[in-house]
This record gives structure tokens, sequence and C-alpha cells, in this order.
């Protein structure tokens, strides 16, 4: 440069622009290195992140299902606890019957005499009753694990006989899922507890605390868990209401109903063996004594289910669905298709005659009314088009022209 400027020399605002020239380059290049390392780092930051990433998406799933078991053995232990817990009311609702009953019936009897009965009973109630009442059990609730911690628990002799409404409901394979009720209300174990292991029960503790006659001449008693039993006037009718607001109504002929009041199901057991429950929903379940199971929904949608694995199920629009018992599915639409499902293909059938067939390994065959048949491979390739007769002679090709 100084040969240049020995040159050219330069005027003294010339020169001053030169080195304002070469200011602004060294700052322009010192702004492209902050740039580059800036650029490093963003990408050594993303990187880091991803492998964050990597690895809380392995312990969130890791942990997802974790939970998802623990949730799953969560609701199979608060299914058993109602399952007890219903047994466990039930017995208590038939001591309550049992001592009721024989106490209206005695009303003008001697009472000293009963209580001495009472006593004397009472003394062989929990060695009795294990022997017919843990069996019974057993079979009832196989899923139940009864060698557990409380195996050795004791049960009293009244409990040896029950009516169990709720656990006779259709079990929740058999409904669909997107239409099942919640669960039934259950009795707490701290609201209801075992007469084997309340230590305060006397022999005349499951007497009714107070005793009413109306006018009428029903009587209407109340017992000291809650629980109040009336008998109608004419004696055809009893009414249980529990503690918990559940009631049930047994009738002289032999219809029994039992209406849940936390969920609003009633449930009702006629003498022909007819069980039918209605759920807040307004799904209608009937269970009949060969096994068959009806079901109807609130928008008038019914699903039929037999013993021998048979299904029929007719939807508020008209379509007809039929499962047979080897599970070839059977559906009717209301514009007259059909559609037939089996395990190695899906065919609809038209009412012109035609029918469309869907193999399970791709491949497709349209056979029209007029007989032309028309078949593709798996991969969609068209390998036959022809026009066959009644009895299946070939008339025309239309690959070959022929």
């Amino acid at each position: 440069s100084s040969g240049i400027n020995a040159e050219w020399p330069l005027r003294p605002g010339e020169k001053k622009q030169f080195e304002m020239t070469q200011l602004s380059s060294r700052q322009r290049a010192a702004k492209l290195e902050l740039v580059d390392s800036l650029t490093e780092r963003v990408e050594a930051l993303e990187a880091e992140l991803s492998r964050k990433e990597e690895r809380w998406n392995s312990t969130f799933t890791r942990l997802k299902n974790k939970t998802d078991s623990k949730e799953e053995e969560c609701n199979k232990l608060h299914s058993q606890i109602t399952v007890l817990e219903k047994d466990k009311l039930a017995m208590w609702e038939k001591e309550v019957e049992r001592t009721g009953n024989r106490r209206h019936r005695g009303i003008q009897t001697e009472q000293t005499a009963t209580t001495a009965k009472e006593v004397i009973k009472t003394e062989g109630m929990a060695t009795t009753a294990e022997a017919t009442i843990k069996p019974s059990l057993k079979a009832r609730h196989p899923d139940i694990d009864w060698e557990g911690p409380n195996k050795n628990v004791k049960f009293s002799e009244s409990e040896s006989g029950y009516v169990n409404l709720y656990h006779n409901a259709s079990p929740a394979s058999q409904r669909p899922v997107s239409r099942e009720p919640t669960n039934q209300s259950a009795v707490s174990r701290e609201q209801c507890p075992s007469p084997a292991s309340d230590t305060t029960t006397t022999p005349n503790s499951r007497q009714p605390a107070s005793e009413t006659v109306g006018p009428d001449g029903s009587v209407t008693m109340k017992y000291g868990n809650g629980t109040v039993k009336h008998i109608s006037a004419d004696g055809t009718v009893v009414t249980m209401t529990y503690f918990n607001g559940d009631t049930k109504q047994t009738y002289q002929g032999g219809k029994v109903v039992y209406k849940f009041l936390k969920d609003g199901i009633t449930q009702t057991q006629f003498p022909n063996g007819i069980e039918k429950t209605v759920f807040s929903t307004g799904q209608e379940e009937t269970r009949y004594p060969d096994n068959r199971v009806e079901i109807k929904y609130p928008d008038n949608s019914t699903k039929m289910t037999y013993s021998n694995g048979e299904e029929k199920s007719i939807y508020a629009d008209g379509t007809v669905v039929t499962v047979d018992k080897s599970g070839q599915r059977l559906i009717v639409l209301p514009n007259g298709q059909r559609e037939v499902h089996t395990s190695t293909l899906k065919r609809r059938e038209y009412p012109d005659g035609t029918s469309k067939t869907v193999y399970n390994d791709g491949r497709q065959e349209t056979v029209h009314a007029n007989g032309r048949r028309r078949k593709k491979d798996c991969r969609g390739k068209l390998v036959e088009d022809v026009v066959v007769d009644a009895r299946g002679t070939v008339i025309h090709d239309y690959l070959t022209g022929k």
C-alpha cells in the first residue's frame, strides 16, 4: 500500500474513508465468527434436547404402563370389594327379615321365652355357619381369593341364606362398551360391619329399636343401623329401606324389586325366573331362564344374545345384524342390501343381483346380474373379465376379446 500511496497519494478525505472501510470489514468478520459460534452452540443444545426428550419419552412410557397396570389391579380389587359388600348387605337384610318377621308374629307373646331362645341360638352361631357359608360364597364368586389374609373370618348362622339381586345382573362383557352404565352403589364396610367381627353384638341387637303400627294396620320397624322395614296392612308387600338409600320390595307372589339410589338402577326378579334391570341411562336388560339376554338401548336399538352363542341386533335405522355360533355375521341394511362377513371374506349383495366380494388376502371379485364376472388379484390387477351363462360357461372374454 505504501507503493500505491507513493504512486497515488491519498487525499485527506479519501484516507479517512479507506480506514473506515477497513474497520467495517474487520467488524463484519467478527460478527460472522460470532454467528458461527452461536450456530454451533444452538446445534449442540438441540442435540442435547433431543437426547433428553428420548429419555423423557422412555420414562413416560414406562411410568404410564406401570400406572395402567396399577389402575387395572385397583379396579379388580374394587370389583371384589363391591361383590363382597353386596353379599354382606344381602345377608344382613336376610337376618333383619328373619328376626323382624318372628317379632311381628310373636308381638303379643311372652318376651322372656323369646329372649332365652335367642341367647341359646347365638351361642352356637359362629361354629355352625362357616361350613355352609364359605363354600357357597366360594362357588358363587370363584374369582375372589378366599385363602388370603381374611381366610379365618367367621360367619354367623344368620348369613347362611341371602338374596343377591345385583350379582345376577348381566356381566359387563355382554354389553357394548360405549353403553356401559356406571358402577352400582355399594355399602361401605364401616356402615355395615360383619356380624361376626362386631364385638358389641348382643343376643337381642338384631331386634328392631322401635315398632309402629299405622292406622291402616301397616307395621313399620326401625333398626339401630338405620334400616327401616315396612309391612303393608294386608301383609302382601314388605319394603326394606336401607341406611344408604337403597330399597327392596318383596311381593306376596314372589316378585322382588331392588332399587339402587346412588346410580338410579332398578332390578326386578319375577316368579317365572325373568330378571329385568333398568339403568339410569334408559338402558334395559332382561335375562330369561333359558339364558337369553335382551338389551334395549335408549335409541330404541335392541340386542338379543342366545345361550348357544348366537346374537341378533336390531338398530334404530332398521339395520339387522345376526351372528351365528360360528362367528359368521349377516347384515341386512334398510335399502335391501346384505353383507356377509366370514373368517375368510366379506361380501355385499345388492337387490339387483350384483355381488362384490373381498377376500382376506386382498383378492376381489364382482359378479353382475347380467353374468359378467371381474376378478382382481391382491395387487389390484385385473386378471379376469368374462361373461358367463347360468351353467358357468364363458360366453365372452373382455381381456382377450374372444
